[in-house]
């Protein structure tokens, strides 16, 4: 259940377009998205059997923050919200707007978005 969620999330990302990792990589090369398990990873579902299996997924662009860096980092969001809402069982709750992290001595913009599926045990 958990590792299907995983894999299917992580495809529907490459399919999208990202490079994807489920840890920080040593490297970042954007476009990539790195997901984590939400703090309230599962959660029972509306019906029985049934949960929500929860990843907070960050979407890297380039290490700027000018013009051109900031219409492609829409353009990543968007192709993260199409590929969630054409995907069967998976719904995005929220997205951050976009803003500077810090990852292994460089500084990128990125986005995060709470991405859940639904499944069943």
């Amino acid at each position: 259940m958990i590792s299907e969620a995983r894999a299917a999330l992580a495809g529907l990302l490459e399919d999208a377009g990202f490079r994807v990792f489920e840890h920080v990589p040593p490297n970042i090369t954007p476009p990539c998205a790195v997901m984590f398990p939400l703090s309230e990873w599962i959660q029972p579902g509306e019906t029985y059997g049934e949960y929500r299996i929860g990843f907070n997924v960050r979407i890297f662009a380039q290490a700027l923050t000018n013009q051109n860096v900031t219409a492609t980092m829409d353009g990543y969001v968007e192709d993260v919200i199409a590929a969630v809402e054409d995907a069967a069982g998976f719904y995005m709750s929220g997205m951050q707007a976009p803003e500077q992290f810090g990852e292994n001595a460089s500084a990128f913009l990125g986005v995060d978005a709470v991405i859940y599926q639904i499944t069943r045990q």
